[in-house]
């Protein structure tokens, strides 16, 4: 099962910032992110085909970029459980009320998601959006960020009962379960 195109674009955006930090092979990866200046953010848009070539960001909607990318990734920890409702929901919440959106219906009479806003804050909002249409589908449940404390990809969970922990069970599972053995021979 691959991952659905609306929630490739929201684990693209959230992989922006790469915290992996593991050693493989005996080379150590270091992380980063990717999103560091206005120009940077235009670029991933651009490629991501969110906005044209013409449109460039700007230093607030690169913080604003910036927000909403944190909001989403404390979103996953919160539905995962792994963060504190109270002050990390009024995080995300507030993230997500700066997006120019509105609720709006198609032609069909569909109720949607729809940007309020051209250029860069309406393509922020398509990737909320996106990540609001993936919690109606269901898929929202499905992306996930990765259970190696040194790697944390955001990955989508593709196993049959979306049950998986690592973004590459050659990588970060095979170096948790070796962690794990040499942690059961030790004692």
């Amino acid at each position: 099962m691959s991952t659905p195109q609306q929630l490739a674009v929201v684990a693209d955006f959230l992989n922006t910032l790469d915290l992996r930090s593991y050693v493989r092979h005996g080379r150590r990866h270091h992380g980063g992110d990717a999103l560091i200046t206005p120009g940077d953010l235009t670029r991933w848009l651009v490629e991501h085909h969110l906005i044209n070539h013409r449109s460039r960001a700007h230093l607030n909607d690169l913080e604003l970029g910036q927000e909403l990318r944190e909001a989403l990734r404390v979103a996953m920890r919160l539905r995962a459980g792994d963060g504190v409702p109270g002050p990390d929901l009024f995080e995300v919440n507030g993230a997500l009320e700066r997006l120019p959106l509105r609720v709006a219906c198609d032609s069909d009479g569909t109720p949607g998601l729809v940007p309020e806003a051209d250029g860069v804050p309406g393509a922020l909002a398509l990737v909320a959006a996106a990540a609001v249409r993936a919690q109606w589908s269901g898929s929202w449940a499905r992306l996930k960020e990765c259970a190696a404390e040194d790697c944390r990809w955001v990955f989508y969970d593709s196993s049959r009962n979306g049950g998986g922990r690592w973004c590459s069970m050659e990588a970060c599972g095979n170096r948790d379960k070796i962690r794990t053995y040499r942690a059961r021979q030790a004692a």
